[in-house]
């Protein structure tokens, strides 16, 4: 989708939702919010099937616990 229907699918959002009931808001929100964790979810399912991902992470992981990191205070300082 590109940019300009994105938009327009919006404005048509915004202005569909201004006709709603109380009672309805509260059901669309609801469904608004489940959308969202379920996309939350999708990526995180996405990230944990990229092998090279998991394993970069847990390399990192292994890292931290032996004490091979740098502290965020020092790195900043330096860039």
């Amino acid at each position: 989708m590109n940019k300009e229907m994105i938009t327009e699918y919006r404005e048509k959002a915004i202005e569909e939702l201004n006709q709603l009931s109380d009672e309805r808001i509260k059901l669309l929100l609801d469904f608004i919010e489940y959308l969202k964790e379920k996309e939350e979810w999708e990526e995180t399912l996405k990230i944990l099937r990229d092998k090279e991902i998991v394993d970069s992470l847990k390399r990192a992981e292994s890292d931290k616990k032996a004490g091979r990191f740098s502290k965020w205070e020092k790195i900043k300082r330096n860039v």
